[in-house]
């Protein structure tokens, strides 16, 4: 008798840890889920999309720095997340973006481990894993946690038949029923055996089975972020940005040339674009 007590109590107690678990994810949930963009929000101005920075504030200022001496055309950056997190300067790199204007931002895995790091400190909960302490967290201002918590998992951009994604969308569903946590970190995809479908076309991760990239056949051309250690991806459908600055590599950006008084929507291959990229000051961590 007392085993089975000690059992059905030990069984509440683990339903319970996992709906206060659910819970705190629903606080991480932004307002809007998939942002879009209008011609209105850029108009006059040329697109610049960066990959992931990572706290890397120096070698962030220096690429946007290029961008502005080598165009007079003004121009909005959109990040494809993992602005923060694991750099050098996390919070320079937070200040700047919230207080610009002219940078819209998406959310990253980083991002979303910070916010869960941030809702631990405040609860008292100590971090299970020492690596993703995400001490830096400790300190965030509620103005700075709700910027974060409010970033959207993509912008789409319909006039120039755009989306930006950090890890990337599964080919087989719209953007509105796409899996959050894919949208964060997948980077392939593989099929695996299904009793009911046969086969099923799964997200990953890790780098095995196809990078989900060159598997993209959707209208709209994808730019994204997240991979690292396959570096400047350039696909017929897809671009991915993650240079590895972070780790020593280089911060790389791509301006789109976008053309005066838009009526109508355009195909992403006749927009002109130009890459940009700086080099790491240094290695800062080693690659996972």
């Amino acid at each position: 008798m007392t085993a089975l007590i000690a059992y059905c109590i030990s069984l509440l107690a683990r339903r319970l840890s996992t709906a206060t678990s659910a819970q705190k994810l629903g606080q991480l949930e932004p307002a809007v889920k998939h942002r879009t963009l209008s011609y209105l929000d850029f108009k006059g101005r040329d697109l610049f999309i960066v990959g992931d920075v990572h706290g890397c504030f120096d070698e962030a200022m220096e690429l946007i720095d290029i961008v502005k001496k080598k165009n007079n055309k003004k121009f909005v950056t959109i990040f494809v997340g993992d602005m923060v997190n694991k750099g050098p300067k996390n919070i320079e790199m937070l200040d700047f973006i919230m207080k610009n204007k002219d940078i819209h931002c998406i959310r990253g895995n980083h991002e979303q481990a910070v916010l869960r790091s941030a809702l631990k400190y405040r609860s008292g909960e100590k971090e299970s894993n020492p690596k993703w302490a995400n001490s830096w967290a400790k300190h965030l201002s509620n103005g700075q946690f709700e910027f974060l918590r409010n970033l959207p998992y993509t912008i789409s951009i319909p006039i120039l038949n755009i989306i930006i994604v950090h890890g990337g969308l599964h080919p087989h569903y719209p953007l509105n029923l796409q899996d959050e946590h894919n949208m964060l970190h997948m980077r392939s995809l593989s099929w695996v055996k299904d009793d009911f479908h046969g086969q099923k076309l799964v997200a990953t991760s890790r780098h095995e089975g196809t990078l989900w990239a060159q598997c993209w056949q959707g209208t709209e051309h994808v730019y994204f972020g997240h991979d690292a250690v396959k570096k400047l991806q350039i696909e017929s459908n897809c671009t991915g940005l993650d240079t590895g600055c972070l780790y020593g590599g280089k911060l790389t950006g791509v301006l789109l040339k976008i053309p005066e008084n838009i009526t109508a929507p355009l195909r992403h291959f006749d927009l002109p674009r130009e890459f940009y990229s700086v080099d790491a000051k240094e290695a800062y961590i080693p690659v996972d």
